[in-house]
């Protein structure tokens, strides 16, 4: 045996025993994966830089993540285009809007954010996605396993989702439209976790400098029931339901609007009834922004806007399953 030949042999075997164990440790099956990534996000320290793209818009952020004493604390801070810093201390959050010198005060919204993607019951995605694992790969430096989420029909987009084989925080995710193609991913380019956090980076930066600018509190009666002026259809489009319904304030109105969330578990749609304002009314009809698709219509003297990042006939579909509930 040549000496190429052996050092080829030898490479083989230290690779083979430096990934095995990780690997034979690992679960083959999805369910348990998408299990731990569910969890992950809320129960990891972590900090890092992740970069989102769709269409034609591109954004990078760095976000920290820690517990303490049972509770969470995360900062984001946007790294492109207009500044923009949010503090998360559990399911409030502060926003410092430098450009406009405001700060927008809210809770955190149903619906689902990079890395904290998955929540509830992974096994009832089964219904509406064909879930198989898909090797593993790299990802920040750090090995990841792949979980496919194909969708079942036309009501939703496929999704592709990469889990940190240490920790189950999702490193990657990707969406993927009706031809395949990606229509928005975020990605993990560097990423810490455990005790080589340094936990000064979820301190606020811009609390010193935002001193008297003023505060717009979009959570007011957010925690209220909505009037049931309003009903949704059941079952409008498969495997979408109502899961919460609310009154919020949102930017730059005086008035709250009635905020309800449809989800499949995996997706959130939102749609927002506002009552008709003095200005010009949006114009009905439906448009695109990347991955997120909006409709528009008028429903009894309010605007009704639909949008999530599913088809344009999802959103469409819900937007005439919301009618103006029937009075004695």
């Amino acid at each position: 045996m040549n000496r190429h030949a052996a050092t080829l042999i030898l490479s083989v075997v230290l690779v083979s025993l430096l990934s095995h164990p990780i690997l034979a440790r690992a679960s083959e099956d999805p369910f348990e994966w998408l299990s731990r990534m569910a969890g992950a996000a809320g129960r990891t320290e972590y900090s890092g830089t992740f970069v989102f793209q769709g269409g034609m818009r591109g954004e990078t952020s760095r976000i920290v993540h820690l517990l303490e004493n049972g509770h969470e604390q995360e900062r984001l801070e946007v790294l492109d285009g207009s500044p923009r810093e949010i503090i998360r201390r559990d399911d409030e959050i502060r926003c410092y809007l430098p450009d406009l010198r405001r700060i927008l005060v809210d809770r955190r919204a149903p619906g689902r954010a990079f890395p904290a993607l998955l929540g509830g019951d992974v096994r009832a995605l089964a219904a509406h996605y064909a879930i198989r694992l898909a090797g593993t790969d790299r990802i920040a430096g750090r090995a990841a396993r792949l979980v496919h989420l194909d969708a079942r029909d036309a009501w939703r987009y496929s999704q592709r989702l990469w889990a940190d084989v240490e920790t189950g925080l999702i490193l990657k995710a990707q969406m993927l439209d009706e031809r395949a193609r990606p229509v928005e991913q975020f990605t993990f380019t560097q990423l810490v976790t455990g005790s080589a956090v340094d936990r000064s980076e979820v301190l606020p930066r811009l609390e010193e400098t935002a001193a008297g600018w003023p505060v717009d509190n979009l959570a007011e009666g957010s925690s209220q029931p909505g009037v049931a002026l309003w009903e949704a259809r059941r079952g409008i489009v498969p495997g979408f339901e109502k899961t919460h319904e609310m009154r919020r304030r949102l930017q730059g109105r005086d008035d709250t609007v009635v905020h309800m969330v449809f989800s499949d578990g995996l997706v959130a749609i939102s749609a927002f009834i506002a009552p008709l304002g003095a200005s010009q009314p949006p114009k009905p009809g439906s448009e695109a922004r990347g991955a997120i698709n909006i409709h528009t219509r008028m429903l009894s003297g309010h605007v009704l806007t639909v949008l999530g990042e599913v088809p344009a006939a999802t959103v469409r579909r819900i937007a005439e399953g919301i009618t103006e509930r029937s009075r004695p």
